[in-house]
């Protein structure tokens, strides 16, 4: 997450990506660190989080955002579901397969696409 910090260093954000992609409407899975921290980075932009997803939802709540269990067996629909833990991405995507028709991204790759345009 070193190149999340260096864009937010240089004044810039993740909203390019989403921008770029035509993505408005998200749905974001774990409200761990990264995802609170993700959700505070894009809480004053266009971006419309419909609802976020996590393992331990029922102990778990979000200001403003519906916040659903694994457990279900169709989410909402949304552009993209944003991916924020960094491990078991793989794992991830299996669960939510069959479940949203929306592409599952993760937060990794999206940082990767940014630290691309203004970075590199």
């Amino acid at each position: 997450m070193d190149k999340w910090l260096s864009i937010k260093q240089r004044g810039k954000d993740l909203t390019i990506f989403f921008a770029d992609n035509f993505i408005n409407r998200i749905a974001l899975y774990g409200i761990g660190v990264l995802g609170e921290r993700f959700l505070d980075e894009i809480k004053d932009t266009k971006i419309e989080v419909a609802y976020a997803i996590d393992h331990m939802a029922e102990f778990k709540s979000i200001e403003h955002v519906t916040l659903y269990g694994t457990e279900m067996n169709e989410y909402p629909h949304v552009d993209a579901v944003i991916v924020t833990p960094t491990q078991d991405y793989w794992f991830i995507v299996s669960l939510l397969e069959g479940k949203v028709s929306a592409p599952v991204l993760s937060l990794e790759d999206i940082v990767e696409y940014c630290w691309n345009i203004y970075i590199k």
